[in-house]
């Protein structure tokens, strides 16, 4: 599984305006990760063959979402893991490079550390 305990997602909550009153109100998180899966026609060099994927992608969105009996956050709101399924053939582009990839590439976030300072958000994971 990939672990979304860490910084590699994106987190916001979804609002909706009640017609009468205009005040705003969550009604759900959503956690957003891009997922970029090693995939080759045969299954080579480390790689889930393309035939493989879609097995996984339900595997993957039901562990998280678990059919729609998923999990609450800290305020009691439902929790929707929203996964951008990417592929990349490892025969190219290494896992270890393509991850120093991801990693670099940092998202700016209103997140705090326990100490108080911004910390940076990476949106995608390789696997």
């Amino acid at each position: 599984m990939v672990d979304l305990d860490g910084q590699e997602r994106i987190s916001y909550r979804i609002m909706k305006i009640d017609a009468e009153s205009g005040i705003a109100a969550p009604i759900k998180r959503v956690l957003e990760v891009d997922v970029y899966i090693a995939a080759n026609e045969k299954g080579k060099n480390g790689a889930y063959k393309f035939l493989e994927l879609s097995s996984l992608r339900w595997a993957i969105n039901t562990g998280y979402n678990g059919n729609g009996k998923g999990f609450l956050d800290e305020d009691g709101l439902p929790v929707e893991f929203r996964f951008n399924f990417k592929t990349f053939d490892p025969k190219v582009t290494k896992q270890t490079q393509l991850a120093d990839d991801l990693w670099s590439q940092k998202i700016a976030t209103d997140e705090l550390s326990p100490l108080c300072y911004p910390v940076p958000t990476v949106k995608g994971v390789s696997m």
